[in-house]
């Protein structure tokens, strides 16, 4: 990119600013990352007036990384036009088309990638700064009003003891605070295995992540960190022994990890409450939890609309569902479908199924784009380990999570930029 053109290098600056106070408050409350974020996207949109040609250039060598995303979110847009003009449906999924557009010209610059380094550094310390505060809200007793109250009637567990789940993520739902964490976490794990300099430093805070990850008290992100856990430990040792390690790390850290949800408290008081329901009622295999009653419901739903989804309204289709099969408590939830592979195919069909496969494996293919693959083989293992169990991109938390780390991770700047 040139960057001798009058205004461009001030731009580039402000851009990179602003986006760096986005990511350290993205564990913040939501609206907070917005502001910031917003204003990164109006200097994106000012570089690419006073920048297009180079830009334009930047951007079809990546079409295939970036154009997915802006398709993604056409395919949304299809459905709000055709079958469900609610705006509430597609407010959130701009996410899709502003995101990689507006901040392409951000994550391109060479300003940008001499100093990503201070990128991960301002997420990384968003995170910690936000744990010690839960942490210190929970050892004060001090009550605050939970993202979520419906989960806290589920497990009294969290009333009686300070440092169990939602006193620990009551800004945000556990599992996409872990989300986050667990990304946090592969930042500093690289920054372990490229750098000779800080190593204590980097295993202190990645200690205090996983401590984080524990009191989280999420099942999914202990599924994700075990996952995490065991490439990183492959990938150090690399060669025949990773290959033959494998074999026996990962049936080890399903162990770890099926343990340590046994012993934590939160996570051992639902498996208990499931039990016991299953003893009292005599409960059917799609009544055992929440989620397979969604996942199977969701299924039934895919069944009848296979090639073009149900649309936009999937939440209250699939609540009617559920209403009508009995299950009532999930129904007043409106309960999504927990899987967001599901929760595509449900709600657009095959050409959404297809755009977001095609998403998370053009990066595998253009791997000359990527910053750092191995960090873009963590940030996919977390994402899709989590897709398995909630549909994250139904959530703007999880929208502008996957769409900016994503944009970042695949926008490297190349020779011809």
């Amino acid at each position: 990119m040139n960057l001798t053109k009058p205004g461009i290098g001030f731009w580039e600056k402000a851009g990179f600013i602003f986006l760096c106070m986005a990511v350290f408050l993205m564990p913040f409350p939501r609206s907070w990352t917005l502001y910031p974020l917003g204003l990164a996207m109006a200097t994106g949109l000012v570089l690419w007036t006073t920048d297009f040609k180079n830009l334009i250039k930047s951007l079809i060598l990546r079409k295939w990384l970036i154009l997915p995303l802006v398709s993604y979110f056409l395919v949304i847009f299809l459905n709000f036009l055709f079958r469900n003009p609610k705006w509430s449906f597609i407010e959130g999924y701009f996410m899709f088309l502003l995101v990689p557009l507006f901040l392409f010209p951000i994550f391109i610059s060479e300003y940008f990638d001499k100093r990503s380094e201070i990128f991960g550094v301002m997420y990384i310390s968003g995170i910690i700064i936000i744990f010690f505060f839960e942490l210190a809200v929970a050892a004060t007793g001090t009550t605050l009003i939970p993202h979520n109250s419906a989960e806290i009637s589920f497990d009294p567990e969290s009333f009686s003891s300070p440092f169990i789940s939602q006193r620990l993520s009551f800004i945000e739902h556990p599992t996409y605070l872990g989300l986050k964490t667990l990304f946090a976490l592969s930042l500093l794990i690289i920054s372990l295995m490229e750098t000779i300099e800080k190593k204590a430093w980097i295993v202190a805070l990645s200690a205090v992540l996983l401590s984080y990850i524990y009191l989280l008290s999420s099942r999914t992100i202990y599924l994700a960190c075990g996952l995490l856990v065991a490439y990183f430990i492959v990938l150090y040792l690399k060669g025949r022994k990773a290959r033959f390690t494998a074999l026996i790390i990962l049936p080890v850290m399903a162990v770890a990890v099926f343990w340590i949800t046994c012993v934590n408290p939160r996570t051992k008081a639902k498996f208990d409450a499931i039990k016991q329901r299953y003893a009292v009622q005599k409960l059917s295999f799609k009544d055992l939890d929440p989620r397979l009653t969604s996942w199977l419901t969701a299924s039934d739903l895919i069944k009848r609309n296979p090639v073009l989804g149900v649309g936009l309204d999937s939440r209250n289709i699939l609540a009617s569902e559920y209403q009508k099969n009995g299950y009532h408590n999930e129904a007043s939830l409106r309960l999504n479908a927990h899987n967001q592979f599901l929760e595509t195919q449900m709600a657009l069909g095959m050409p959404g199924t297809v755009l977001l496969l095609l998403i998370l494996v053009a990066p595998l293919v253009f791997t000359g784009f990527l910053r750092s693959k191995y960090l873009y083989y963590a940030f996919l293992l977390v994402v899709l380990a989590t897709f398995m169990f909630e549909s994250v991109l139904e959530r703007q938390w999880g929208i502008m999570f996957f769409t900016v780390f994503y944009c970042y991770l695949v926008t490297k700047p190349g020779e011809n930029n």
